[in-house]
């Protein structure tokens, strides 16, 4: 079994709701997620971590100060592990504007050659067999490009925003 990595942007509204009943996240995201609260998911199906280390550098660290670091791992724990592999995450409002602006800066092409297969090797990343390095790393910085779409439409609309692995 798979373990993919799932964002959705919700509405303050939705948010104050999970937070009211954090027991209830997997019935409250499963049952209405794409309604009126939910304005926008994007899926980095198994490359959550290999996009993580893309962007930081490590496998795992979340620095709090650095939004980059935050953008795929980072938030508070919500609720139980009602998905199997620990509890979903939120960021505020406040902390997914911080994220789609410092995504903002990111030169994807300097991102393209920052790395070598023996980085990411090395680092033990969740799904990431080698294969054909370069055209990896394509596919990764097509995530990044859409994780900064989507966090851009979340900040617009004054969302937050609930990651989860399943």
């Amino acid at each position: 079994m798979s373990m993919c990595a799932y964002l959705e942007s919700v509405s303050q509204r939705k948010l104050k709701k999970l937070l009211a009943n954090p027991e209830a996240i997997h019935d409250i995201i499963w049952s209405d997620t794409h309604d009126e609260e939910n304005s926008g998911f994007f899926e980095l199906q198994e490359s959550w971590q290999t996009v993580h280390f893309l962007l930081t550098g490590t496998a795992w660290d979340v620095d709090e100060d650095n939004p980059l670091t935050q953008t795929v791992l980072g938030g508070q724990e919500i609720g139980p592990d009602a998905f199997g592999y620990g509890p979903a995450r939120f960021m505020t409002a406040d902390q997914v504007k911080k994220i789609a602006e410092s995504l903002k800066s990111v030169d994807l092409n300097e991102l393209k050659s920052k790395y070598s297969q023996t980085d990411f090797s090395q680092a033990e990343l969740y799904a990431f067999d080698g294969g054909n390095f370069e055209e990896v790393v394509a596919i990764l910085v097509d995530y990044l490009d859409g994780l900064s779409e989507f966090y851009a439409e979340a900040a617009a609309n004054g969302d937050a925003v609930l990651t989860y692995i399943q």
